[in-house]
């Protein structure tokens, strides 16, 4: 909630800002402010403008998939994460991706890339296990969801573990 404020209270303009976005995002959506995330998509959006440096695009792309209540055009998410993918070279970007798709409602190429991205180094788990559980539960492949949310469990026990581990 503190970060949210001082974002807020200081009306940081969105390029110079763009990485912190993310974070700015999500402590919006964790503090239960939705219409606060929607105008910053909305705003986000409309600065971006119509030809998007990809870097620029593919960090509203990852934006605009946090939350169904983002109000940005799902084949316009799916662009600037493909974008993003194409020329960013993050390992995060094969996952972003799927989430555009999943929110574009194209399960099967949202699983292709979640599942790419799992095999990617580097990245833990639990980031694909729930969105991958979530785009099978759309074709109603329970086993396949079901496998995936329970190793989406056993990723967040591990996370767990190792922070016991670590105080």
């Amino acid at each position: 909630a503190d970060y949210a404020h001082v974002v807020e209270e200081r009306d940081l303009p969105f390029p110079r800002w763009g990485p912190a976005c993310l974070e700015y995002a999500l402590a919006l959506l964790l503090t239960g402010k939705e219409n606060a995330y929607q105008s910053l998509c909305d705003r986000l959006v409309k600065e971006l403008g119509e030809n998007p440096n990809p870097r620029t695009g593919f960090v509203v792309a990852e934006i605009g998939t946090l939350h169904p209540a983002a109000s940005v055009d799902p084949q316009k998410l799916v662009e600037w994460a493909r974008a993003g993918v194409d020329t960013t070279h993050r390992r995060n970007t094969l996952r972003v991706l799927g989430l555009a798709l999943y929110r574009a409602g194209q399960f099967e190429e949202a699983i292709a890339s979640l599942e790419d991205s799992e095999r990617q180094p580097g990245l833990r788990p639990v980031r694909h296990a729930f969105p991958l559980a979530l785009a099978y539960h759309q074709l109603g492949k329970t086993e396949d969801s079901r496998r995936w949310f329970d190793a989406g469990l056993a990723a967040m026990d591990v996370i767990e573990e190792e922070k016991l581990c670590e105080r």
